[in-house]
């Protein structure tokens, strides 16, 4: 038993210290330690069960120290959790975003369809399409008379409807993928695809896609979002970048993390795809919705303004 006890507080002792390394290493900011910052809620979960067992074990100093880990873990995702900050307005122009990363591959078409015959979104982002699924779609989107379709076979493709007449097109902005930008319902958008972070020069390409995706919500005059598939979390230095230079606000704020990626895997999900608006808008609801079949789950948002 003495033994026994032994070996489980240097067990205890050695994911201590793995808490506050981990922690340490995500703050590198260059490849591939920028791929740790991603999984902040898992951490924060592993370090509530640090703390567990530090106390469970009887080791006072280790388990003051696994209470620091787990406190500086739970710093990053706290902001999605606080009351809503942005109040709605009982008179304002309510639109419904739809935003789904389909992946291209997916075959289950008649689960999308069902999606969007089921929530019945305004404005609609998909991510990942290529010819194939605009076909597939077509009966259900016959009802939205704007939109601006990029289809691809490397999957990045991207396309944008709107239930009203929809002006925009592709661009280029920053990175080496198209994003769509137009405008709708008095709203500018911008639908992007970000390269994933795990490579340098995916990092490098991800990075200066965001800071152009920025630049280009800055510049509008009027309520603008962007949405879809960024390959980065919320509590990523890139996510605090593109917020920094789009001055835009994060619409899961006080809704939960929301987590959309990998839909295979609850416990490895992380949020990925995202909303960002305006700060001068209101958003009503926000919540992810079911399996379509894709590797992202979508996301839905009833904004105001």
């Amino acid at each position: 038993m003495a033994i026994a006890l032994r070996i489980a507080r240097v067990l205890a002792a050695c994911a201590v210290v793995g808490v506050i390394a981990i922690w340490l290493a995500a703050l590198v900011p260059s490849y591939p330690f920028n791929l740790l910052e991603h999984f902040r809620l898992q951490y924060t979960v592993v370090a509530f069960l640090v703390v567990v067992a530090a106390a469970a074990v009887r080791l006072p100093r280790w388990f003051g120290a696994a209470c620091v880990g787990f406190l500086a873990h739970l710093l990053w995702i706290a902001p999605a959790f606080p009351e809503r900050v942005r109040p709605v307005s009982a008179d304002g122009r309510r639109v419904r975003i739809l935003s789904l990363n389909v992946l291209m591959t997916n075959r289950h078409h008649g689960e999308v369809r069902a999606l969007i015959d089921d929530i019945q979104p305004d404005v609609i982002a998909l991510i990942e399409v290529d010819q194939r699924w605009l076909a597939a779609l077509a009966p259900v989107l016959a009802t939205y008379p704007g939109r601006i379709e990029h289809p691809s076979s490397d999957f990045n493709g991207l396309a944008l409807y709107s239930r009203t007449p929809f002006t925009g097109t592709a661009e280029l902005l920053g990175g080496d993928y198209a994003s769509l930008v137009g405008e709708t319902l008095g709203l500018h958008i911008i639908a992007t695809h970000t390269e994933t972070p795990t490579s340098r020069r995916g990092l490098a390409s991800q990075q200066r896609q965001i800071l152009a995706v920025a630049e280009r919500m800055r510049s509008f005059d009027g309520p603008a979002i962007a949405l879809g598939d960024f390959n980065t979390t919320p509590w990523s230095r890139a996510f605090r970048l593109f917020l920094d230079e789009s001055g835009g606000c994060d619409s899961r704020a006080g809704f939960g993390v929301q987590a959309t990626w990998p839909a295979s895997s609850w416990i490895l999900r992380i949020p990925i795809d995202h909303v960002i608006t305006s700060c001068s808008m209101s958003i009503a609801d926000r919540w992810i919705g079911p399996d379509v079949g894709s590797d992202h789950l979508p996301v839905v948002v009833d904004l105001v303004f």
